[in-house]
């Protein structure tokens, strides 16, 4: 590992002394001190990793990495081993046999430089001397799998358009630099991702590798079309002519800048040669600027298309939400014109309902008067005997007389205010 890491600091000399120490044979004598040795440098190596954003470990180095003061850790075979049993590592050969198809090939040619296969013998039959191997650490290449797919599928990068969603392979690696510290933990990272099904890799006619990413982080990739790739080029084709733009403007200026020099010195035919030199990198400018000009609206009108495409798509969908949703609830003509029909049968049976009662309340009304059998004469005679009654009764008006002459004998009720008499003069007392 070229990478320099500083482990901890530890300030007890009796607890580095216990942290180098190789481990015992047997855990059973002692499992929860075991237990905690193996913690910590399990931890240490993730560390290392995440400190040098490599995912590959050399079981033959990696113990140097955390020397101290001339000391390595004596146990490190054994960490390593526990590792690959709970499949914290895996050997880097093995990871990149996986991986199915044209990548197979590329990607042994590239990892594996010095191969050094474990045998799994070894590893499970409580030898804890480790031949040398390049592993892998998974947790660290999923978390850095993780950050570069946040990176390309996040919010803030281009929606669902594929024309947005393929770039070179070596832009796209030029991007995660800050994430992937060695150009063999990018292609691991890559290779990741590709098994997830989360990118796709092409190798075009003319050599060129791509990566097509998912649209997001939960999406699979869709291999890629023709009509990506098609797109791709018209890209990369705006790419150079816009660079050869920049190029032939610095070259007007440079055949300008000339002439004007050589007219200082005399040198006509010099000047002369330099403005046709302007001239004819001005005509290359324009003819390029048309061909550009030509390509850029060639793409806008691919990305409307893309866009139109969303849109019928959006209408597709909602249309056919909307015809689910009737259908779930059983909206058609016939159901509703059903549904009117049976209200208004029901508000004529209510109006006849109230009509059949009306009716019958007369009829009820002239029933009870026929059993009766009144006789109007009497009633009239008794309304009148009513009408013929006194105002008052006599004993009533007996009693308003008496009281009226009770009132007669009191005084009248005095109207002015009555006045204060002063208050007696109080006579001073003298000894």
């Amino acid at each position: 590992m070229e990478r320099e890491y500083l482990p901890p600091c530890w300030v007890d000399e009796d607890r580095i002394n216990y942290l180098f120490s190789a481990f015992r044979k047997d855990r059973a004598s002692n499992q929860q001190d075991w237990d905690t040795k193996l913690t910590f440098w399990v931890n240490c190596i993730e560390q290392y990793c995440k400190h040098c954003k490599t995912v590959v470990i050399d079981s033959s180095q990696i113990s140097r990495q955390f020397e101290r003061n001339g000391v390595v850790p004596m146990g490190m075979d054994t960490v390593l081993k526990e590792m690959y049993c709970s499949k914290k590592l895996v050997l880097q050969s093995d990871f990149v046999n996986s991986i199915e198809g044209s990548w197979l090939g590329w990607s042994a040619n590239m990892f594996i430089g010095k191969p050094a296969r474990w045998a799994y013998n070894s590893l499970v039959t409580g030898s804890e001397k480790i031949p040398s191997g390049s592993y892998i650490h998974q947790g660290v290449l999923e978390d850095m799998a993780d950050k570069v797919l946040s990176r390309f599928c996040s919010p803030s990068s281009p929606s669902d358009c594929s024309i947005n969603r393929v770039i070179e392979q070596n832009d796209f690696e030029s991007s995660i630099l800050d994430i992937c510290g060695d150009d063999t933990t990018r292609h691991l990272v890559l290779l990741k991702l590709r098994k997830m099904k989360k990118v796709e890799v092409a190798t075009l006619e003319d050599g060129c590798k791509v990566v097509k990413y998912a649209s997001s982080k939960t999406a699979t990739v869709i291999p890629l079309s023709e009509t990506e790739i098609g797109i791709f080029r018209l890209q990369k084709t705006i790419a150079a002519l816009e660079e050869q733009l920049t190029k032939l403007s610095t070259e007007i200026t440079d055949h300008q800048q000339q002439a004007r020099l050589h007219i200082r010195k005399g040198l006509k035919t010099s000047a002369k040669n330099s403005l046709r030199k302007k001239k004819l990198s001005e005509q290359k400018l324009e003819g390029t600027e048309r061909t550009l000009n030509t390509l850029q609206n060639l793409l806008e009108k691919i990305q409307a298309a893309n866009t139109d495409r969303m849109i019928i798509e959006a209408y597709k969908a909602g249309s056919s939400a909307l015809r689910g949703s009737l259908k779930e609830n059983n909206l058609t003509p016939e159901t509703v014109g059903d549904a009117l029909s049976e209200v208004q049968e029901v508000m004529e049976m209510c109006n006849e309902i109230n009509d059949t009662i009306v009716q019958g309340n007369k009829g009820l009304d002239d029933t009870m008067n026929l059993d009766l059998d009144i006789d109007e004469t009497t009633l009239e005679a008794e309304l009148n005997a009513l009408v013929n009654l006194p105002a008052v009764p006599d004993v009533v008006k007996q009693e308003r007389e008496e009281t009226d002459d009770l009132l007669v004998d009191l005084p009248a009720v005095p109207t002015a205010k009555p006045e204060m008499s002063p208050e007696p003069q109080k006579k001073m007392v003298t000894s």
